[in-house]
């Protein structure tokens, strides 16, 4: 059985490349080449979830959830790796392979970047003087967001060999994301991150409940 990350993005995220687009905007996002459509990198979400797994793990004493996180994302430093891998999150595969027949079509097909344009928004910032008040010059930036609404799905490889714990900190970890990308801590980048398997069935709540019967998730 095959297992996913969902990603549904609550408000306009900004998951940044690290580059701009020349005459476009100075941040752009993550786009898969062929079609333009957006896409979150494998490792982006990974340390997301690193990172709400750091602060799980101060709440919790015993061991064997440490030995889950350990399975899951390996241990910084040590020999043994994760057992889990964390592919692209990608919009349905439904919606991909139409768009991408429509970038293929003889006559009147879309390109790349209409494809990308459609599903964004840009946004403009600029640095405010603290004394007078105004812009500073030259300080305006502009920065390309996926959409509200759009969800992403990775594959989590190896998710089928997991222990009952691992699935159990996994599923923790998905629900304790709520925010990523640029700008997450001045509204944007929220997100419902859940498990689901292939069929579209929202595993999360079956996987974590090792832990809840521990009294180990507070809501």
């Amino acid at each position: 059985m095959e297992y996913f990350l969902q990603v549904t993005l609550g408000s306009d995220t900004c998951f940044s490349g690290g580059s701009g687009c020349a005459g476009d905007v100075d941040i752009d996002i993550e786009q898969e080449e062929r079609t333009g459509l957006p896409l979150v990198r494998g490792r982006t979400l990974k340390g997301l979830l690193v990172e709400e797994c750091a602060f799980l793990l101060k709440t919790m004493d015993d061991r064997r959830w440490h030995e889950a996180a350990e399975c899951l994302f390996g241990n910084p430093g040590g020999q043994a790796g994760s057992y889990v891998g964390f592919g692209d999150g990608l919009l349905p595969e439904s919606f991909r392979s139409k768009v991408e027949e429509a970038t293929k079509r003889p006559q009147n097909a879309l390109n790349p970047r209409q494809v990308l344009q459609s599903l964004t928004d840009v946004r403009f910032q600029t640095k405010v003087n603290r004394e007078t008040h105004t812009p500073e010059e030259h300080s305006l930036r502009s920065a390309r967001l996926a959409l509200k609404g759009l969800v992403f799905h990775s594959r989590l490889i190896g998710a089928d060999h997991l222990s009952e714990d691992a699935r159990a900190m996994l599923a923790a970890c998905a629900l304790a994301t709520r925010r990523g990308g640029l700008n997450r801590n001045r509204g944007w980048g929220r997100l419902c991150v859940r498990i689901v398997d292939a069929c579209g069935n929202d595993v999360t709540p079956s996987w974590i409940a090792p832990l809840k019967s521990e009294g180990e998730v507070r809501p």
